[in-house]
């Protein structure tokens, strides 16, 4: 992805401030933009009451010429009024969001925008970009009502704007919006999809398998053969794990990192990622451990065979996927037999489940280490140690 990032000459990073309505605030930015012989959009997205806020403004600014556009207007006013606003003739256009594509105003360098709180992320990203359009410097007010507790969601979607004001912060906006609202779903008309439901890790993958089916057009009347590899196994981890954002800050770079680390097809790939991330930003706590094993999890089931692994305080529970080896009740024998100190109970039920009951002694770390062990001999069964005579 190319990304360019160097602003127009001369062009300013708008000041953006988020704040309760007031009368004073309002005043004091119309007057500091009118005596510098500048412009204002006052953006209220209400028809019904658009007219209603002209009156108080005309009550609170005596002096100033205001005019008022929305997408409701006929052409013709609609067009006369932007207009006489571009020649100057009035000092606020009091408007709707029908402003927010199109227009190129220098002049105009200051923006008030009612009720922020109730505007997409996207949508108060492209009416900022309707000022600073020149050298001169632009200020943005995003108001919000008084005494009123505004929604999480829209508390973020302001911190994002308001943070992201400098020049060049599109994708990293971009960023923190797929943060907020989620991924949506790529071959879908929701903006808000089900990639909390599955997961990072899974998404990408039934993405990726999709995408592949499609491009291939495989005939559908030949059977497609299974295997290990194909194998997207269920896992139960009660553990958090994930890479937080005081070891990881900047949110492209974790979403960069969740992409290596989901596409890791090995354990030798997937100790490379680590080993890169723990160079880079320190030690990793014990989220990010955890997704480590996770992942490392993930591999040695798919190369195992194993189509569920369920991990408790207590016993780990695996079930293994018929047909991937013809001496599996053999080797999951021998592999109970060799884990010194952990006793071990083998079901042989169809499917074949195997349960390994932890020692009282045993802790998250070292049953984690244990199950990978276990996975890495179920999968190379000349890593099994000699026989102790």
């Amino acid at each position: 992805m190319s990304l360019i990032r160097t602003p127009p000459q001369h062009r300013l990073p708008i000041e953006t401030e988020i704040a309760q309505f007031s009368a004073a605030l309002i005043k004091e930015a119309i007057l500091r933009e009118i005596d510098r012989g500048g412009q204002v959009y006052f953006v209220h997205n209400r028809i019904e009451s658009i007219y209603a806020v002209k009156k108080m403004l005309e009550r609170w600014l005596p002096q100033t010429r205001l005019a008022v556009a929305h997408g409701q207007m006929p052409e013709s006013q609609l067009e006369k009024t932007m207009s006489e606003f571009l020649l100057h003739k009035y000092d606020v256009l009091i408007s709707t969001m029908i402003i927010e594509s199109g227009l190129d105003l220098p002049n105009v360098n200051t923006m008030i925008v009612n009720r922020a709180d109730r505007f997409g992320l996207a949508q108060l990203y492209q009416l900022r970009g309707r000022i600073g359009r020149s050298s001169r410097q632009a200020y943005a007010y995003l108001l919000t009502p008084p005494k009123t507790i505004i929604a999480d969601q829209a508390r973020k979607r302001l911190e994002a704007i308001r943070d992201c004001s400098y020049l060049g912060a599109g994708f990293q906006l971009a960023l923190h919006d797929l943060e907020i609202r989620g991924a949506g779903e790529i071959f879908g008309a929701k903006q808000s999809g089900f990639i909390h439901a599955v997961g990072f890790d899974l998404y990408q993958k039934m993405l990726e398998e999709t995408v592949q089916e499609l491009g291939s057009r495989r005939d559908e009347s030949q059977p497609r053969a299974e295997s290990a590899s194909d194998l997207e196994p269920k896992i139960e981890f009660p553990l958090d794990a994930y890479l937080p954002p005081s070891y990881v800050e900047h949110p492209e770079q974790r979403l960069e990192l969740y992409r290596r680390l989901s596409t890791s097809t090995d354990e030798e790939t997937l100790a490379r990622v680590t080993e890169e991330i723990s160079d880079r930003y320190g030690g990793p706590p014990v989220e990010a451990q955890h997704l480590f094993h996770y992942l490392a999890l993930k591999i040695g089931c798919q190369k195992a065979g194993l189509s569920r692994l369920e991990l408790r305080e207590d016993y780990l529970l695996a079930e293994i996927l018929l047909g991937d080896y013809s001496d599996w009740r053999e080797r999951l024998q021998e592999v109970v037999r060799r884990l010194d100190g952990l006793p071990a109970e083998f079901s042989g039920e169809i499917p074949p489940t195997f349960l390994l009951r932890w020692a009282s002694e045993s802790d998250w770390p070292q049953r984690l280490n244990t199950t990978r062990d276990l996975l890495a001999r179920l999968t190379h069964p000349s890593r099994l140690p000699e026989k102790s005579t």
